[in-house]
């Protein structure tokens, strides 16, 4: 499923946004206002977007990369871009658990080498400990 059940004033916030943000443009923001949607992360090739709705998106114009769901497991690490972005949508990510341990692939930084975000964590920092 490539759907997140949004807060109505999440909803809200994101639709004003895509009201708000000029269509035309080359930057990710742009673009992503385009395709009714926040831009969560934009890099060379793609950009995450997240619609009122509550779907995950990738398009990229520049590439020629159709609108397209993006896969489920990259939706928590394009939360946690877009919360460093739009520190509105903070709230939408998943709280530590008191038992959780650092990830050892990014040292609990949710980023290899200060730039692409940890797959193995989604980007938390952090892994559940186990049973």
């Amino acid at each position: 499923m490539n759907e997140m059940r949004l807060p109505s004033h999440i909803s809200a916030r994101i639709s004003a946004w895509v009201a708000e943000t000029p269509k035309d443009g080359g930057h990710v923001d742009n673009e992503a206002a385009r395709y009714g949607g926040v831009s969560l992360m934009g890099t060379i090739g793609a950009i995450w977007l997240s619609r009122p709705d509550g779907m995950f998106w990738e398009v990229d114009d520049d590439s020629g990369r159709p609108l397209q769901p993006l896969p489920v497991q990259f939706q928590t690490s394009a939360l946690v871009a877009g919360a460093r972005r739009h520190a509105r949508i903070l709230e939408l990510l998943p709280t530590r658990p008191a038992h959780a341990v650092d990830c050892t692939a990014c040292g609990g930084h949710g980023l290899i080498a200060n730039a692409a975000y940890c797959s193995a964590c989604s980007a938390l920092g952090w892994l559940p400990a186990a049973p």
